[in-house]
């Protein structure tokens, strides 16, 4: 199948025509181009659906926003904490969180199971992140850091799905300072490579 790159042309077009539009309206312009071109059809009804979804970010602020997508890998004291603080997740206890980023949380964790004692590192993926998107990233970065062996990265250990069917792996846990609490003592221009 070739590629059309004026198909993305079109879509706005009918996009465009189409949004403002009353329910029953589009429903039939929708019925009559799913007749014409069907493939360009489900791109309008996908552009459609995205602009459903629309939540107002273009009229917020670029940081917000930032924070929002990323986290700052910071546990915030003001924020309230999960209610995951003493949850099994597999043969692990969550003890204390932290950090945050964009799509995990990162807990302290305690082996329980008796085979051995441990204290680990465990990310968790945050509860609403489940679109297959963000899935496929989270289980990426497991498989990278199962590859990964360097005596200055955390070893990855150990990895599942928690009873809430969110996938987690484990890392070795190594205690110190993160990266934003080094960079603000000491500023990011001291850092060497």
């Amino acid at each position: 199948m070739s590629w059309d790159p004026g198909v993305f042309t079109r879509a706005r077009e009918q996009f465009e025509q189409l949004v403002e539009a009353s329910a029953a309206e589009r429903a039939e312009r929708l019925a009559a181009l799913t007749i014409e071109d069907p493939a360009l059809t489900r791109l309008v009804e996908e552009l459609l659906r995205a602009d459903a979804r629309e939540d107002g970010f273009l009229e917020r602020p670029a940081s917000e926003l930032a924070r929002e997508a990323t986290g700052d890998g910071m546990a915030d004291e003001n924020e309230t904490l999960p209610d995951s603080i003493g949850e099994l997740v597999g043969p692990y206890r969550l003890v204390a969180l932290l950090g945050r980023g964009g799509m995990g949380e990162v807990y302290l964790a305690d082996r329980t199971d008796g085979q051995f004692e441990q204290q680990v590192a465990l990310k968790l993926l945050k509860r609403g992140m489940d679109s297959d998107e963000i899935l496929r990233r989270f289980l990426r970065e497991r498989q990278i850091l199962a590859r990964l062996d360097h005596p200055n990265i955390a070893r990855l250990l150990d990895g599942g799905v928690a009873p809430d069917h969110r996938p987690y792996f484990v890392l070795e846990h190594v205690a110190g300072t993160t990266i934003t609490e080094y960079c603000a003592t000491r500023g990011s221009a001291s850092m060497s490579v």
